[in-house]
């Protein structure tokens, strides 16, 4: 699309929801990884990246690194069977295809995203029946020419799904001013980020939609975020899906979010960008 006069203001404006979202939520047993008779969809089921692209399982083990763009990666340590996580994947080169592996078990999720990039989300669809205690995530890129760089490691613990010990319903917040509100029924989560007024900033629309599982005294949940700004001929939209991942206890949590790449319907547009993930602790109102 062609951005007029007042399309930088607009884009200003979308940066700035999203950048208000992100700002509000910022303020056992070892088990080996693997034990070479397990596969990658033994942890991860399936992911699926910011641009659309799903993963395709592959066997054997990914491609041995051969100069390829080096990565910084943002991910929970804390994964639920059966829930979703969130990773973010950023380097300086662009890249165009992903390989998502667990140490010691065979096989890995490619993805090939639809256009290079240097800032990429996956949404990771924990198996339901993922094996308890400590693995560690790799993942690794490759450019256009097919050059893959050095993995980047996340240590990570998996927890088997069972049923919630607490019941998260309410209003939470940080230093008294409330953040997100969810319902809670059984062990499955739904809610938003609470702004009040952010739509009078600029005329943005702003949604939030929260889905997450509890486990136990466990919350993992994704927060899909969509700002738009419509009027003066323009008609902008970004959206990006980000994580949490949060330990229970009584009227707090304390955990992570990790927040995801922002894609947006004007090309070359990129958010504020920000130190991630955030360890955050919410207290219900």
């Amino acid at each position: 699309m062609r951005i007029r006069s007042s399309g930088p203001a607009t884009l200003r404006a979308v940066g700035l929801g999203l950048g208000i979202a992100a700002t509000l939520v910022a303020c056992g047993t070892t088990t080996p990884s693997g034990n070479g008779n397990s596969t990658v969809t033994s942890f991860l089921a399936n992911a699926t990246a910011s641009d659309g692209a799903s993963s395709q399982a592959q066997s054997g083990s990914p491609p041995a690194a051969s100069g390829g763009p080096s990565i910084a990666v943002s991910a929970p340590g804390n994964v639920v069977g059966g829930g979703a996580a969130v990773v973010r994947i950023q380097s300086t080169q662009p890249f165009s295809t992903v390989f998502a592996s667990v140490d010691g078990t065979s096989g890995f999720l490619q993805l090939s995203l639809k256009a290079p990039t240097m800032d990429t989300t996956l949404v990771l669809n924990v198996s339901g029946g993922i094996p308890t205690g400590n693995f560690t995530q790799d993942y690794r890129v490759a450019n256009a020419g097919g050059a893959v760089g050095s993995s980047s490691t996340v240590p990570s613990v998996a927890s088997s799904s069972t049923a919630p010990s607490s019941n998260i319903t309410g209003t939470w917040g940080v230093q008294g001013s409330p953040v997100f509100a969810f319902t809670q029924n059984g062990a499955n989560v739904t809610g938003s980020l609470v702004i009040p007024g952010l739509g009078a900033v600029m005329g943005l629309t702003f949604s939030s939609a929260v889905s997450g599982i509890v486990s136990g005294s466990l919350f993992t949940a994704t927060n899909k975020i969509t700002v738009s700004v419509s009027g003066g001929g323009q008609n902008v939209q970004c959206s990006e899906t980000d994580g949490l991942a949060m330990q229970i206890s009584g009227n707090s949590m304390t955990g992570t979010y990790t927040s995801g790449t922002v894609t947006c319907n004007v090309q070359g547009f990129t958010a504020p960008a920000a130190n991630l993930p955030f360890t955050i602790t919410l207290t219900k109102q």
